[in-house]
C-alpha cells in the first residue's frame, strides 16, 4: 500500500474538537505518503480534522491508492466533519492514481455527524495508466454518506481525475448509500 505516516492496527479515535482548526499535511519537502494506512479489521474514528497534502505515489507499475486515507480489508473508517483538502494519488509508469483522498479496498467508509467536505482532491496516471476517483476509489467495500433531516451533507467540490474527467467517486462492486451534494465537479 506503500508508505503512510500513520498506520492503525487496532481502534485509534482522533478527535480534534477541542482544537479547532488542527490539521494532518505531509509537508511540502517530505517524501510521498499518504497520511493514514488502516489495517484490515482496524478501525478508525476522525472528528473534526483536516487531512491535506497526502500523495500516495506508486512505484513504476504500481498504482497510487488513497493520497489521505486508506483502508484495508475489513477495515472500517468513521469520518465526522473531516476534511480532505489537496490530497493525491498518483500512479507509477503504467499504472493508475485511485482515489486522490481515499483509497477503500473491501472496508467499510462512514460519514455522518457533522459534514465532510472533500476539496481539490486528484487521481493521476503514470504514463500509460488513468486517474480514477479524483476523492475516493471504492474498490468493493461499502460506503455510507449520512445527514439528518435539513442538515448540510458532504460535500465533494475540485476534486479531479484523469480518465474521469471531474468524477468524484469511483464505486467498483461496491454498496453505496448516499445523501450528498456535489458541487463543482
Amino acid at each position: 500500500a506503500g508508505p503512510s505516516a500513520i498506520y492503525v492496527s487496532h481502534n485509534l479515535t482522533l478527535d480534534a474538537s477541542a482544537a479547532e482548526g488542527l490539521r494532518l499535511a505531509r509537508a511540502d519537502y517530505a517524501p510521498a505518503m499518504r497520511l493514514i494506512t488502516v489495517a484490515p479489521g482496524a478501525e478508525l474514528h476522525l472528528i473534526n480534522l483536516t487531512l491535506a497534502n497526502g500523495l500516495a505515489l506508486g512505484a513504476p507499475g504500481q498504482p497510487g491508492r488513497g493520497g489521505a486515507l486508506h483502508l484495508g480489508s475489513g477495515a472500517s473508517a468513521w469520518l465526522d466533519g473531516v476534511t480532505f483538502e489537496a490530497n493525491t494519488a498518483s500512479g507509477g509508469a503504467g499504472a493508475d492514481g485511485q482515489g486522490g483522498a481515499i483509497y477503500n479496498d473491501d472496508g467499510h467508509l462512514s460519514f455522518d455527524g457533522d459534514p465532510s467536505i472533500l476539496a481539490d482532491n486528484s487521481a493521476i496516471s503514470g504514463a500509460g495508466g488513468a486517474g480514477r476517483g479524483g476523492a475516493i476509489y471504492n474498490r468493493n467495500g461499502s460506503i455510507g454518506f449520512y445527514a439528518g433531516y435539513n442538515e448540510p451533507c458532504t460535500t465533494f467540490t475540485g476534486n479531479l481525475a484523469g480518465a474521469d474527467k471531474n468524477l468524484a467517486l469511483i464505486a467498483d462492486g461496491t454498496l453505496l448509500f448516499a445523501d450528498f451534494d456535489f458541487t463543482n465537479v
